[in-house]
Parts: C-alpha cells; structure tokens; sequence
C-alpha cells in the first residue's frame, strides 16, 4: 500500500512542481491539480500491475480517472480558497504596517 500510494505522490509532486514552474502562466490552478491527480491514478494503478503481475488492474482506468477530475477539482478550488485567504491576510497586515 506504501509503494503505491508514495510512487503515485512522488510523480503527481514532481509534475505539478514542473507545470507550475514552466507552464503556470497559461495553465491555471484546476489544470494543474487535475493533471496531477490523473498521474497519481495512472502511476498507482501501473504500479499494482507491475507488483500483481497481470494487467487486469488496468479495467479500473475509466473509473479511476474520472474520480481524479473531480479530485483534482475539489483540491484546486480548496488550494485557491486558501490563497486567496493567505494573500488577504497579508494585504490586511500590509495596509496596518502602513498606517503606522
């Protein structure tokens, strides 16, 4: 369970860091996450076929991808809800500091 769940978060980490570092300023935030989400899906699901040894653990793709949308969207609206938070907090200090 490890080795999936750590082989599909090492990927999903390491192409998100890549989109966002190349590619963030046409791919928004939603892209990004769903991307990552299908890759962590993709990358456990080749894994288990790999340690099952057949590839029958393939037929679960369709449904594993769609839940990786919806996943991917859910994590991207939580991701901009904090942002948003975070950059009004700091606008808030920002606008006391002046004022003093």
């Amino acid at each position: 369970s490890l080795v999936y769940s750590l082989s599909g978060a090492i990927v999903s980490f390491i192409v998100m860091l890549l989109l966002y570092k190349t590619c963030r300023k046409f791919l928004s935030i939603v892209v990004i996450s769903i991307v990552s989400a299908i890759l962590h899906n993709l990358t456990q699901v080749f894994i288990a076929s790999l340690i099952v040894g057949n590839i029958y653990v393939l037929t679960l793709l369709p449904y594993l991808l769609i839940v990786s949308i919806i996943a991917g969207i859910i994590t991207a609206l939580c991701a901009k809800f904090i942002i948003n938070k975070i950059y009004f907090k700091k606008e808030i200090a920002n606008n006391e500091m002046s004022k003093l």
